[in-house]
């Protein structure tokens, strides 16, 4: 493998279709190919969020990554170890098998009322399953599934 010679190539298609006013839909397909790793894989996720308010949407996410060769998910003990191996460095992890990913997300933005200054302050509230059709890449190479929540809070400034 050398870093300097081998081509990765990295495809990405998004489609967003706003269906109705309150109604957006995105779609994003990719594609990559790595020579130096001797790997490729591909992936789909299908966005959807509806607009309840102008301070409240909903939205759902499903999605599914096909590794084809194991090489782009890696697990414990690194979180850098895709990286180094895209550099040509020594790859520490546990490689994935050759497998299909799969999440469902379900989440909010939420627009509360805020002072001027911090106008666009966004809370984004999530719940996440994930699962894998082979092998078990989840909590330290223990599980095939796990569940996942989490929060984001956006806090712009202005001048």
């Amino acid at each position: 493998m050398n870093p300097n010679r081998d081509l990765r190539y990295l495809n990405d298609i998004t489609i967003v279709w706003k269906a109705t006013k309150a109604l957006t839909l995105t779609t994003d397909m990719n594609h990559i190919h790595d020579e130096g790793l001797e790997a490729s894989g591909w992936g789909i996720a299908q966005y959807a969020t509806y607009a309840i308010n102008d301070r409240l949407s909903l939205g759902v996410r499903g999605e599914f990554w096909r590794d084809n060769d194991g090489a782009f998910v890696a697990a414990y003990p690194g979180n850098l170890d895709f990286i180094n191996a895209q550099m040509g460095f020594p790859n520490t992890a546990i490689p994935g098998p050759e497998t299909t990913y799969g999440a469902i997300t379900v989440g909010a933005n939420i627009k509360p009322p805020v002072e001027k200054r911090f106008e666009g302050l966004v809370i984004r509230p999530e719940v996440r399953y994930d699962w894998s059709s082979s092998g078990k890449p989840f909590d330290a190479g223990t599980k095939d599934q796990q569940f996942t929540a989490g929060l984001d809070i956006i806090v712009p400034f202005s001048r």
